[in-house]
């Protein structure tokens, strides 16, 4: 707090990340064998009371990503090498739209990998707090947007005698091992959240809010690698190639209502329902983002040891309806979709 009606803040924490390993040799590689994939926002705020029942805020966030993942790219979906093998008279149906009885996996899936991978960006976000009486609180906010551009370095294992030696007469040969720099890009979206609460009593409280997300401006996951070792001047392809994972989201609304509950001056209890809507259509719904219409739930428990000191633990859990699609775009993603989280937490908090 600065005098009575202005305060300053400094956060740190993790808005978006995409944890994810599967079996390297697996059914999934094609489309992922590990990923770490996060964006974190180091922000600075200011808010101040212009009247007793209206407050303004406002605040700028670095945002610091990392980025890593690895899995089978087939070369079979790759337009420039489809393009390339025509111009040296092997005829081929390869391209993003190619049908899969036209690849031969072993030889044209190959294993490629970003590596310490960094993204800087900045953005913001403004809000507005009113309370109309002492028992009701209504707020609006607006998180802006980013475009995260990670760079890091690439390896792409291209060891098999298909590009290391059988054309190299007629031009293709690439070393056993490619690298160099990359590039990884997509949007973060934009948000806006309206939030209430209402104290009925000292015993009772109500809050919850509704947010709408910007997810359609994720359009893609798109991959940038360049390297004089990929340039094939006799099929016209360049040092760089680009890869573009379709996503095609949808924009989502988010609703929670929370209820909390005093019995005694020391005790807090609390219960959480919520739910949120997919973001993926099923054209593109793949094992990258395994995601359905979500429901939402939580309890927690807070006990006030003293004045400064209290300890409080949460269980939050989410799972998306079980969804089975037939019509995505990519061939391992049409099946049934389950997935459950659950969080528990325990927490300190101390008023200095």
């Amino acid at each position: 707090p600065i005098k009575n009606r202005l305060v300053f803040g400094v956060g740190v924490y993790v808005p978006y990340g995409a944890p994810l390993k599967f079996d390297k040799n697996g059914p999934q590689a094609l489309q992922l064998q590990q990923a770490f994939i996060v964006a974190s926002h180091v922000t600075a705020s200011a808010a101040v009371r212009l009247h007793d029942i209206i407050s303004l805020g406002a605040g700028v966030s670095y945002v610091l990503g990392f980025a890593e993942l690895a899995k089978l790219q087939d070369f079979g979906s790759v337009q420039e090498f489809g393009d390339g093998l025509n111009k040296l008279g092997q005829a081929n149906d390869f391209g993003p739209n190619a049908p899969t009885d036209v690849r031969e996996l072993d030889t044209l899936g190959r294993p490629i990998a970003l590596k310490k991978a960094f993204s800087h960006g900045v953005t913001f976000n403004v809000g507005v707090t009113v309370n109309p009486t002492p028992k009701l609180s209504l707020a609006l906010t607006y998180q802006h947007g980013t475009k995260m551009n990670y760079r890091g370095k690439f390896a792409i294992d291209m060891n098999d005698p298909f590009f290391t030696q059988d054309l190299a007469a007629q031009g293709l040969k690439f070393k056993p091992l490619v690298t160099g720099d990359a590039s990884l890009r997509f949007n973060l979206p934009k948000r806006i959240t309206l939030g209430a609460s209402y104290d009925f009593n000292p015993k009772w409280r109500v809050d919850g809010f509704f947010q709408y997300v910007r997810y359609s401006e994720v359009d893609a996951f798109t991959v940038t690698t360049k390297s004089p070792d990929l340039a094939q001047p006799a099929l016209g392809i360049r040092d760089t190639l680009t890869v573009k994972l379709p996503r095609q989201w949808k924009d989502t609304v988010w609703v929670e209502a929370s209820a909390r509950f005093r019995p005694t001056e020391r005790l807090l209890l609390s219960a959480t329902l919520g739910y949120q809507s997919s973001a993926s259509p099923d054209k593109t719904v793949d094992t990258a983002s395994p995601d359905g219409n979500r429901l939402i739930g939580g309890v927690g428990g807070g006990f006030n040891v003293s004045e400064r000191v209290a300890l409080y633990a949460d269980a939050r859990f989410q799972g998306i309806l079980p969804r089975t699609v037939t019509s995505s775009d990519n061939d391992l993603g049409n099946g049934q979709y389950k997935l459950f989280l659950a969080t528990i937490a325990g927490h300190l908090k101390v008023r200095f």
